[in-house]
Formats: structure tokens, sequence, C-alpha cells
């Protein structure tokens, strides 16, 4: 298996909070991982996770697709917590309330 194969689930029995059944992935080469019929796939977040290679079959993918796979998903940047207007002078929220 070489860095551009591509796998269809076929089952993910065992598996189903990682893998969802008939979706590609991309697959990576591990001859050590094959040895025990195991295959490494990449997930969303581009992690690599060893699965049975009996959950996969191989499939071909066109050019233009196999580079949808290889983009880099970069994590949205957290943004900042807004603070309320009622809680801006740093009082506790019950004792705003309390306040009137």
């Amino acid at each position: 298996m070489h860095n551009d194969t591509f796998v269809l689930c076929i089952d993910n029995r065992g598996y189903g909070v990682s893998l969802e059944q008939r979706k590609v992935y991309r697959a990576m080469s591990d001859p050590e991982a094959e040895k025990h019929a195991m295959v490494r796939v990449v997930d969303e977040s581009s992690e690599d996770y060893l699965f049975p290679a009996k959950l996969f079959v191989p499939i071909a993918v066109p050019r233009a697709a196999a580079k949808a796979f290889r983009v880099m998903r970069r994590p949205r940047p957290a943004r900042p917590v807004r603070r309320s207007r009622a809680n801006t002078s740093g009082r506790a929220l019950s004792r705003l309330a309390s306040d009137d």
C-alpha cells in the first residue's frame, strides 16, 4: 500500500464511534501493520489509526478527488468569550439580581 491509497469502510462493527460505514478514508503505508492484517487510516483531523483490514476495501479515487484528502484541515481559532453587559462591572450575577 502506498500513500495515495484509499479505502472504503464496509463494516464498522466494534468501531462505531471511530468509523463511518460507506465512508472513504485515506490509507497510509505500514508494512508492519499489514503483516498483522491491519490497515492504517487517516481521519478528518489528520490523525492516523490502525484498524482490522477486513473492515475496508481498497478503491480507486480520481486524482482531483485525491487532492481533497491531502488538504490539512486546521482547527478554527477559538473566539474570545464575550462578557455580557450585565457583568461588566465585575459584580457577581447573583448580586445584580438582588440589587433591585
